[in-house]
């Protein structure tokens, strides 16, 4: 059985993530692990990205690759694998990143940038209960999606 770390995410930002369209998550806290990430959309009804500001930019973004309703975002699912390559003060690479970037990310000062890379969709979303901080699924991977 393999063991592959999770980082739960609320929707939008889950999606945003397994499609490509997010290539940072900022965090108050750093992490120190490298490696690969599972991708897991919480149970958050998508409906409070309504009230969380869902921009224009991020909108356009999200059409891009099909997604115009928020029924079509998963909710308590894993959606995909990343690569967390590296963790930086946002500080240092806010000036650095695409506006759609900015738009997707809280890049305010004292707070920290996790790098992804290899984003990796899966197939189909696999139902699986989440969690807060980083946490281990043990198990094969679904198929991934061509």
């Amino acid at each position: 059985m393999n063991e592959t770390k999770v980082l739960s995410l609320w929707q939008f930002w889950a999606s945003a993530v397994a499609l490509g369209l997010k290539e940072y998550e900022t965090r108050s806290f750093p992490v120190k692990y490298r490696g690969t990430l599972i991708i897991h959309a919480a149970k958050r009804d998508p409906w409070d990205f309504l009230t969380l500001g869902l921009t224009p930019l991020m909108g356009t973004a999200f059409k891009g690759v099909g997604i115009v309703r928020s029924d079509q975002f998963p909710l308590g699912m894993l959606l995909g694998t990343v690569d967390l390559i590296d963790c930086q003060p946002t500080r240092l690479l806010r000036a650095h990143v695409s506006d759609q970037e900015l738009d997707f990310g809280n890049w305010e000062d004292g707070r920290f940038c996790w790098h992804f890379a290899n984003v990796r969709k899966f197939l189909e979303p696999l139902p699986y209960k989440g969690r807060q901080g980083l946490f281990n699924y043990v198990g094969e991977l679904p198929e991934y999606a061509a």
